[in-house]
């Protein structure tokens, strides 16, 4: 608890990880968040990652797809890779943000291209299908002789 005295964001980030896992101390959801957001607010990624996902599942305050996005978001452009497989996640859903197959297909892709731990080679595929069937949709809509050949 040292490292809370000395304002230091890793020692933060740390306390709420046992707050959060039980680990030395009484599991507390709220205790947690409190290090948590302390360590985010720092610029620590992987506290804004357990900070968002604080947010999304309601653990030790009010839920917030929303703001869990955007947090999300701020770690995975600093290039937390487990926030990049996230935010493909919530743009594959819609949860927090306006549903984009092509944008949860940029940020799987990146996730897999830096060697992310998930296989996401499957959701990638089936992103990629569902993206063809709505462009093969879109070309049957509007039978013109170039919509038609370029199938």
């Amino acid at each position: 608890m040292k490292a809370n005295q000395k304002n230091d964001m890793c020692g933060h980030y740390e306390v709420g990880h046992c707050y959060y896992s039980g680990n030395g101390v009484t599991e507390s959801n709220e205790n947690a968040f409190r290090y948590y957001k302390f360590a985010a607010n720092k610029g620590l990624n992987i506290a804004v990652d357990f900070l968002a996902t604080c947010y999304e599942y309601g653990y030790g305050t009010q839920q917030d797809s929303i703001k869990a996005f955007e947090l999300y978001k701020i770690a995975a452009k600093n290039g937390f890779i487990p926030s990049q497989y996230e935010l493909g996640r919530c743009f594959n859903s819609g949860k927090g943000v306006q549903k984009s197959l092509k944008k949860a297909l940029k940020w799987y892709k990146l996730y897999q291209k830096n060697n992310g731990i998930s296989d996401v080679s499957s959701k990638i595929e089936e992103i990629e299908k569902e993206l063809e069937r709505g462009w093969f949709r879109r070309a049957l809509k509007k039978p013109s002789s170039d919509s038609i050949f370029n199938l």
